[in-house]
């Protein structure tokens, strides 16, 4: 039965190994069957031993004399492990001291097995179709004019043409400008996810060549009262508001500390698709750039024409579609879709633009421009440093498009690869179950061995206690009944000394006809099997 237990048990915990607490048995069940487990494989155990012990100290009382106060202990062992503290029993009686050892040390064995299954999380992958936010330059809304106005990333002016970005995207690109990264959205599909999406939206080519108007663009918007010399001026390429099929077109000049003159360079936007790997892990949001494509570049066109953009045949509520037409001619879905571009690169430009004076007298005179604010300005006001390149437009660009997801616009269907964590039984560590159960039961077996053997030895088998055992093997032996009234009390103080220092064995009693029972050497003579 003790087998079949361990067996059983190995047999639950390699059926539970990897599988979810949550689909098969619930944990407090798993382990009240452990215990039942160890529990009875103890039992069947101690039982066995129990019967193997008292078997192998009879077969030792029938073939050499014991002294009776080791006789009482390796007899009351098995009930009161303080006995093993007697350590004249190891050398006298090894084997069934050993036997009685292994009996109280099979609790301490039982401790490991039902550790050996413990619950660890696993993530799950599963992959489904979802809603993610998206931002998309062509988005019109309910398909109407207001609608698509309501969703614009651009604001009008009071003509109706393209005025700005719209205050809530120009606020989006400062806080990205100003933290040197994306602005992070919350997860639409849980702690733990990843998606890929394509966004539409600008990017940059650059060279390191200016247009000689520059200072004349800037100084037409933000005036220098002061004839002093500049460290940084930018500003977009005004030709844009005459010629409405001019590219968008930034330009910047500036002289850092660590190098010598000035240094120049001009960005032209272009309408770019990015593909980005979102990703969340534990509800922090991490965004890779995995491909981008520089499609055209981006132009004006119908921008700037006095209601140019107002459906034509749109009736009452101005309704559009993607072939709805303009005052002006041009498509209306691609001419927003264009804007919504244009207000993304706008909000870097414009951010940007202006310039910072020369520090003259403990004052440095900058005008509009934040970008003393961000990651490409350092150093200290009397010898500024300034990292701009090609690289670094086009990675502040990049960071405002995707921080632009935190609008929520609109959304889009794609497929989420969610993790799921769940807890998992783990059977890893089987030693920890197979070897307690094996040593124990090896080591049991050598003892179960030799106790079947004394049980045939002896040819009747000796019970552990009860009182008929006591009654039917001390009758007749004269010396031990005479030393034993004198302890009648009970009690082991009232027990003689003499009697607890006499050697007993058991045999054939010689005063006796047909008698066996316990007695000194001298009144006995050894037990044939098979003699009564």
């Amino acid at each position: 039965m003790a087998v079949t237990l361990a067996t059983a048990h190995l047999g639950l915990f390699r059926w539970l190994n990897e599988r979810r607490v949550d689909q098969t048995i619930d944990q407090p069940y798993v382990t009240a069957l452990s215990l039942v487990f160890v529990n009875g494989f103890r039992m069947f155990l101690a039982a066995s031993l129990g019967i193997s012990f008292i078997q192998i100290v009879w077969k030792i009382l029938r073939h050499k004399p014991m002294r009776l106060s080791d006789l009482d202990r390796l007899l009351s062992i098995l009930g009161n492990p303080l006995q093993l503290g007697c350590v004249n029993l190891i050398s006298r009686t090894p084997i069934p001291f050993l036997c009685a050892l292994v009996f109280w040390c099979l609790p301490i064995a039982m401790i490991f097995p039902p550790s050996a299954l413990t619950v660890e999380s696993r993530m799950f992958t599963t992959v489904s179709e979802q809603l993610v936010p998206m931002v998309d330059p062509g988005f019109i809304g309910n398909n109407t004019y207001q609608g698509m106005l309501a969703n614009a990333l651009w604001a009008s002016d009071n003509l109706g043409n393209y005025g700005s970005p719209s205050n809530k995207a120009s606020r989006v690109a400062r806080q990205a400008i100003l933290a040197g990264s994306y602005i992070t959205s919350p997860s639409p599909c849980g702690q733990n996810c990843s998606y890929s999406i394509d966004i539409s939206g600008p990017s940059f080519q650059c060279n390191d060549t200016v247009s000689p108007d520059l200072a004349t663009w800037v100084n037409g918007t933000y005036p220098q009262y002061d004839a002093f010399e500049y460290v940084y001026l930018a500003s977009q390429n005004s030709h844009v508001l005459t010629y409405p099929s001019w590219e968008f077109i930034f330009e910047l000049q500036w002289s850092s500390a660590n190098t010598r003159g000035y240094q120049n360079l001009s960005c032209t936007a272009y309408e770019a698709l990015y593909s980005f790997q979102i990703r969340y892990l534990n509800g922090e949001q991490t965004v890779t750039m995995t491909n981008v494509q520089h499609i055209t570049k981006l132009n004006a066109s119908h921008f700037y024409g006095d209601y140019g953009l107002q459906p034509v045949d749109g009736g009452p509520k101005f309704l559009v579609n993607s072939s709805s037409v303009s005052l002006e001619g041009g498509n209306i879905t691609d001419i927003n879709r264009r804007m919504n571009i244009a207000a993304i690169q706008d909000t870097l430009v414009d951010a940007f633009s202006g310039y910072i004076d020369r520090l003259i007298l403990h004052t440095q005179q900058p005008a509009n421009t934040i970008i003393e604010l961000s990651e490409l300005y350092s150093g200290p006001a009397t010898a500024p440093v300034f990292d701009i390149s090609a690289a670094t437009m086009q990675n502040l660009l990049q960071n405002i498009t995707i921080s632009m997801l935190s609008l929520n616009q609109t959304t889009i269907r794609t497929n989420v690869t969610q993790s799921t964590g769940v807890n998992v039984y783990s059977f890893s560590d089987q030693a920890r179950l197979v070897l307690p159960y094996f040593i124990v039961l090896l080591i049991s077996l050598l003892f179960i061995i030799g106790g079947g053997f004394a049980l045939v030895s002896n040819g009747i088998s000796a019970s552990t206690g009860g009182l008929f055992q006591t009654l039917c093997t001390t009758r007749g032996s004269d010396r031990l009944g005479d030393l034993a009234a004198k302890g009648c009390l009970g009690g082991r103080e009232n027990v003689p000394d003499d009697l607890k220092d006499l050697k007993v064995m058991f045999g054939v009693l010689k005063n006796r006809s047909r008698m066996a029972g316990l007695g000194t050497q001298e009144e006995v003579v050894p037990l044939i099997k098979g003699g009564f």
